[in-house]
Parts: C-alpha cells; sequence; structure tokens
C-alpha cells in the first residue's frame, strides 16, 4: 500500500465533506450522523491544535487528492469484476486458505482518534528518548499517519480491499514509482549534490539549460532531456499529463509539494536529532561507566512509559517468561526474559522473530548502552503484551495461522551469549551465582529456550513443518551467523524434550527451515569519526564480541557455519562467521537479505550522521553504498537479496513489510513480475518457494530515490533533505 492509495481513499471518502461508508447504508443514519460530526470535530480540533504542521500539509497534499480521484475511478471499474460475495464482505482472503479475515473497523478506528495519537506519540517518545530501543521509522510514519488523518483510511484500504483490485492498484503504482517518481527524484537530488561530492565537479556547477525558460510545460520538458542524459536513470515520463489542462493539474501539484516543503523540514527536525557532527558529546565515555549502574532496577522505563506500546493493528500476542522453559533465559540483570506468543491453527508451523537493539562487549561500553537504554538491559517494567504488525500480520504478513513468537532482547549480546560474566557488573547488585556479582549474557539461550518450547508444541513431530527465523538489526546478526544451525538445534531439543510433551511422536520430522535477514551490518566502512564503541569498524566490533562471550571464557560455539568457518582457516580465523558479509556466501538455509542502502546504522556507527550535510558525509554515504551493492550482487543459489534505496534500518516490524518496493530495480522473477513492483513480504514468499537467487535492488544511489512517494516520512525526510543541500550549495556559493 503505497502513500497515493491514501490519497486516493480520501478523496473517494471525502475528508473535507460528510464520510459516506456505503457498508452502512440500512443501519441506523442516526449513528452514521453522529459520527460524521465526530469526525468533523475531531479534524477541526487537530487542525487548532496542529496549525503548523496540519495547515502546510493539507496545502501539499489538496491537489494530488484530486488527482487521486482517477486512481478511484480505475480501482471501480477493477472491483466491478471481482466476485459480488467478495464485494459485499470486503474482506482479505489468504492465498491458502479461503476462510474470510474480519473487516477492518474504520468507524472504531475514527472513534479512537484520540487513543491512536496518544498511543503512537507515547511510542513516538520512547524511540526519541531511548537509544536503540526502536530500528526504523515507523513510529514517525504512524505519527504523521494520524496527524494528516490517513491513518485509518489505509489500513481500512489494505485490508478491506478486494484481493484482485488491490492488486491492481498496487502494480499501477508500481510502474508509475519506477517510471517517474524514482529517475525524477534521482535526477533532481544529483542536480542538487552538495557541493564537491564524488570528489570532482558538482553536479550543481552543470550549467542549468532550463531556469530561462519561462512557459512552465517547456521548463518541464526541459528538464525531462536533462534527466535522460544523466547515468543510470532510465525515465519513461508518458504517464505524465500532456494536454494544457492536465499539464495545469500537474503544475497544481508540485506548487503543492513544495508549499508542503516547510512541513518536511519540522518532522525532520523534530523526529531526529541534528545530524551536524559537530557535537559528538553523547558518544563520550565517563566516568559514570567507570562503575555499575544503581541497582537492582524497580524498572527499567520511567513510570508510565511503554515498551511496545502499537497504534498499529495487528497480532496481539501475549507475554510469558521465557524462565519457565529454561532458569537461565535471563536478562543482564537476571530478570526474565518475556517472550511474546500467539499460538497458530496450522500444525508444526512455527516462526521466531529475533529483536535489535546494538550490543556491547566489555564493562564500558555495556554500561553506556545501558545508562542510555535501561529496557535493554533489564525486563523490568515491560509490559505483558505486544502487538506484532510486518512480518506478524494476520492480512498482509505472509504466515497466517503460524505460531509466533518473539522475545525482549535484554541481553546485549546479539543472541550469542550463553555465558555468566564475573569480571563486572552493568547493573549493581547482579548475581550470577549466591554470593558472587557479575553480569548475565544470555541471548542464545533465549533463542533456545523458544526452540525447546516450540519442540513442545509440535515443532519437530509432524511431517511438512516449518521454521521461520527472522531477525532485525542485532537479531539479524544472529540468524544469519546461526542459519544453518536452527535444524541441528531442534533436533537435539527434540531428542531430548518430545517425549515429555502428551502425544508427541519420538520420531524427528526435520522442518523447512527460511530465514529472514533484515538489515544486518552487510559491510564494515572505516569510521571517519568516532562512534558508540569507539572507534572501531564493525567486522572488528564484532569480533571483540566473540572474545568477550566465547575467547575469553574459553567456550567453543558449536553454531558456526563449517563452510565459512573452513574457509577462513589461515585467514580472518572461525570468529569472522559471525559477521554477516563473511558467512551469507556460505548459509545453504534458504535465506532473505533485506537491506537499505542507506542503512541508518551503517552511517551512524563509523560516522555520526543519519543524513549527510557534508561533502565529507555525502562521500562517506556514496561509499557505504557501492561496497553494500558489490556484496548484495553476490547472491548465492540459496539466497535472495533485496534492497531498497532508503534512509532507514529494519522493515519486518512495521507495514513496510508489505508496502514499500524499489522503485529503480531492474530484472523480473520466475513468474515474470518485476523486480520494481516486490515487496519485502514478496521477496520473503519468493524464497519459502524456493524462487532464489534473486538481486532484487535498487539502481539508484541518492537520498531516498528508492521510496520517495511510498510513505508519508520518507517523503518528509527526503524533501527535507533536498531543501538543506539546496540551503547548504547557496551558503557555499556565497564564499
Amino acid at each position: 500500500m503505497h502513500l497515493a492509495f491514501g490519497l486516493a481513499l480520501c478523496a473517494s471518502v471525502g475528508l473535507s465533506a460528510p464520510i459516506e461508508d456505503t457498508r452502512l447504508e440500512g443501519q441506523n443514519q442516526t449513528l452514521h450522523s453522529k459520527r460524521n460530526a465526530f469526525i468533523q470535530h475531531v479534524l477541526a480540533k487537530a487542525a487548532q491544535s496542529y496549525d503548523t504542521v496540519i495547515e502546510p500539509i493539507e496545502k501539499g497534499v489538496e491537489s494530488g487528492i484530486k488527482n487521486g480521484q482517477s486512481m478511484i475511478e480505475q480501482n471501480q471499474k477493477v472491483s466491478a469484476n471481482i466476485d459480488a460475495k467478495a464485494e459485499t464482505t470486503a474482506v482479505r482472503e489468504a492465498d491458502d486458505d479461503k476462510t474470510p479475515l474480519p473487516p477492518f473497523n474504520l468507524m472504531k478506528c475514527i472513534m479512537d482518534f484520540k487513543k491512536n495519537t496518544a498511543d503512537a506519540k507515547a511510542k513516538g517518545d520512547t524511540c526519541a528518548k531511548y537509544a536503540f530501543s526502536c530500528n526504523n521509522f515507523w513510529a514517525g510514519e504512524v505519527n504523521q499517519e494520524l496527524m494528516t488523518g490517513m491513518f485509518c483510511f489505509v489500513n481500512a484500504y489494505e485490508r478491506n480491499t478486494p484481493k484482485a483490485a488491490f492488486e491492481a492498484n498496487r502494480a499501477g503504482y508500481s510502474n508509475f514509482l519506477h517510471t517517474v517518481v524514482s529517475p525524477g527524484w534521482d535526477a533532481l537530488m544529483k542536480t542538487n549534490a552538495l557541493v564537491g561530492a564524488d570528489g570532482g565537479k558538482s553536479y550543481v556547477q552543470v550549467k542549468d539549460e532550463c531556469s530561462a525558460i519561462s512557459e512552465w510545460g517547456g521548463k518541464l520538458k526541459c528538464m525531462v532531456k536533462q534527466i535522460k542524459t544523466m547515468k543510470g536513470v532510465k525515465p519513461d515520463f508518458s504517464l505524465l499529463a500532456k494536454d494544457e489542462k492536465q499539464m495545469a493539474s500537474l503544475r497544481e501539484t508540485v506548487t503543492g509539494l513544495m508549499k508542503g516543503m516547510e512541513f518536511a523540514q519540522k518532522a525532520a527536525d523534530i523526529e531526529q536529532a541534528p545530524s551536524d557532527a559537530s557535537d559528538l558529546s553523547s558518544l563520550d565515555f565517563t566516568e559514570a561507566d567507570d562503575v555499575p549502574i544503581p541497582g537492582p532496577l524497580e524498572s527499567s522505563l520511567d513510570e508510565g512509559e511503554p515498551r511496545y506500546a502499537s497504534t498499529q493493528p495487528g497480532l496481539a500476542m501475549k507475554g510469558t517468561y521465557l524462565t519457565e522453559d529454561d532458569p537461565q533465559a535471563v536478562c543482564n540483570d537476571g530478570s526474565p526474559s518475556i517472550a511474546y506468543m500467539a499460538e497458530g491453527h496450522l500444525p508444526g508451523k512455527f516462526h521466531l522473530h529475533l529483536g535489535g537493539g546494538y550490543f556491547c562487549y566489555n564493562a564500558r561500553n555495556c554500561r553506556k548502552r545501558t545508562r542510555t537504554s535501561a529496557m535493554l538491559s533489564s525486563s523490568k517494567g515491560h509490559e505483558m503484551d505486544f502487538v506484532g504488525t510486518g512480518i506478524f500480520d494476520p492480512y498482509n504478513g505472509g504466515l497466517r495461522d503460524f505460531t509466533h513468537a518473539t522475545f525482549t532482547f535484554c541481553s546485549s549480546d546479539a543472541f550469542f551469549g550463553q555465558v555468566d560474566i564475573g569480571d563486572f557488573q552493568v547493573i549493581n547488585n547482579t548475581f550470577i551465582r549466591p554470593g558472587v556479582t557479575g553480569t548475565f549474557f544470555r541471548g542464545y539461550t533465549m533463542i533456545d529456550a523458544m526452540l525447546k518450547r516450540y519442540v513442545m508444541m509440535g515443532l519437530g513431530s509432524v511431517e511438512g513443518g516449518e521454521l521461520v527465523m527472522s531477525g532485525c538489526s542485532a537479531g539479524s546478526i544472529a540468524v544469519t551467523a546461526q542459519a544453518d544451525s536452527f535444524v541441528t538445534r531442534v533436533q537435539g531439543l527434540h531428542h531430548r524434550f518430545a517425549r515429555e510433551s502428551p502425544g508427541a511422536a519420538p520420531t524427528f520430522y526435520a522442518p523447512k527451515v527460511t530465514v529472514v535477514c533484515d538489515n544486518a551490518p552487510i559491510v564494515s566502512p572505516k569510521p571517519i569519526i568516532k562512534n558508540f564503541n569507539g572507534e572501531l569498524p564493525l567486522f572488528q566490533q564484532s569480533q571483540e564480541l566473540v572474545k568477550h562471550l566465547y575467547v575469553n571464557p574459553g567456550i567453543t560455539p558449536t553454531f558456526l557455519n563449517q563452510g565459512c568457518v573452513d574457509a577462513h582457516k589461515g585467514g580472518l580465523g572461525a570468529g569472522a562467521c559471525v559477521f554477516p558479509e563473511q558467512v551469507m556466501p556460505y548459509i545453504r538455509t534458504p535465506n532473505l537479505v533485506l537491506n537499505n542502502l542507506w542503512d541508518t546504522f551503517i552511517l551512524f556507527n563509523p560516522a555520526a550522521f543519519f543524513q549527510p550535510t557534508t561533502v565529507e558525509q555525502e562521500n562517506f554515504a556514496a561509499y557505504a553504498i557501492k561496497i553494500q551493492k558489490v556484496v548484495l550482487k553476490k547472491v548465492s543459489k540459496d539466497q535472495n537479496m533485496w534492497a531498497i534505496g532508503c534512509n532507514d534500518h529494519c522493515f519486518s516490524l512495521a507495514a513496510f513489510w508489505w508496502r514499500l518496493t524499489p522503485a529503480s530495480a531492474l530484472g523480473k522473477n520466475k513468474a515474470g513480475v518485476d523486480y520494481f513492483a516486490l515487496s519485502p513480504k514478496d521477496a520473503f514468499d519468493m524464497t519459502r518457494a524456493g524462487d532464489l537467487g534473486h538481486n532484487i535492488m535498487d539502481e539508484c544511489d541518492t537520498y531516498n530515490c528508492g521510496c520517495m512517494q511510498e510513505a508519508l516520512f520518507y517523503n518528509a525526510f527526503g524533501t527535507g533533505q533536498l531543501l538543506n543541500q539546496i540551503s547548504i550549495n547557496k551558503k557555499a556559493a556565497k564564499k
């Protein structure tokens, strides 16, 4: 589901007029009228409260809403051919199950506007306050959808639109992004590259042959001609308006977008710390890192703060203590890891997701990490429920009726730890055994505890079983390095525990395993500035983690990929095989690698910025993209690579999972579907089905070139970055 669909849906129901819901025909009209009055009241109050934010947005999208009506008309034509029952029920059906899912309750969502807004704000505040606690900008996207009045309509569209109409609209819009939006944006960003970028002549120093043309249509045609001369840009502007009336409408759209850019800059200032590298004091070690955090903690959060607040609808999951499965499955401070699980209806079908949050490997950086985000070292204060979207979503996630689970990442070890360290305490009064203080590093133990629970529930006891292991960021490092070990570990757990489960068969049936590696660091660029852990590149940081968890305690890891270990004998050594770049070529388990080419972690960890504001930073970003593409092109026969030109981190726990498509990607899968139309979820479906060996990757390189017009937040940051680069270049020209 893209932004344009949301705008089109808003146009179809008329945000500025009473909202007509055809499904309410024949129902209580008084209630209908009250609902319309309430909506108008809410929108009016929102405009009063957010006049400095909502007004520029309305101006920026007004013309886009008008143009979106044509898409609705196309949608109606497609829908007219859909089965009457599907039209009446307006529910989505899973590919492998014709049991309809309940429709999204649009009315309830609108009535819950105040609660949804409060929840979204609370989640956004948590992300902003606690470093590494959130692994993407999804909280920012939800907040903007709510502020613009789009949130409920986007979700209603995604869940209630008949599948054929949904897919037809999606295909058409993906083509529009590929042929118009992405090449146009890429050219615009190149034209306004920071002065001196790429170590030579700046794009802005190229003569602008179009500036002297006053007639707007002629200026556009001139710009198109210039775009076509740029390397790597293959635009097709045949979808743009041609007659004067349509040209006027297009001009109005562009003018509205420019007016809305004021909001874009405000959004960037609110949602993200300034990318100016002049103040890096928060990255410094201090005397506070020389002593444990005062403890024991009563809570790892301030009073009233949520750990997992969710506004986006999804799969409701209840929490239980993982220590019930293994008493050693504990956080750094000894508090129990919390497993959130929803039991599905398909026997033998299981999914486990490992979250992100970076890692640490010595007393000082572990304490600094905990001082910054105590929730990443302790489960105290965490709620006992979790709503999972993205890959968990029962409508669009792809694993409907699977048993799903995730658990608290509070071990600081990228899920590799199976050891208790007595050398130092991260949190004071942590006792690793009676009378002995220290710190627990039990992430690997947590994985096995959850797999044990799955075995007790039937994993490995039925034919046709399946295990999906997904991970984001630090969790992705874990599932990448451990990918080929999961079947063996499940088999061992099955041998030990399956008989304890009533009715479980002792015969082991190896489950089919699929691994999703969501934005693990696949490269290790040399730092250009100090980072959170000092000045070590990411690969060296991973090797320090290996020393901390295995070499120094004298433990031999049993999960390492043997092909990788053999390849690195006499070279980097076996420890190198925990780093994704080194192990990915040797994974034999079907796996999907997801990547942001402008990955925020790859930019911030070694270079301390998210958005470039200097030539040095822009050159660093260009270099990081270049080396990532080298790695991604080495796709093996057992994997798929999916990469988008976007400035974010993980996808798998957000609606980005099914919404985003790499707009400039070239190629097709076995079914003949264009790469540019494939979302992470689509690539996941391909991986599970055995359609492997694909490199689905954006060809463009500029900031957000692969995701503009696919999410409000990315639009805001993209336009904000464009304005910033124009401003920086103007100041440079005056010197």
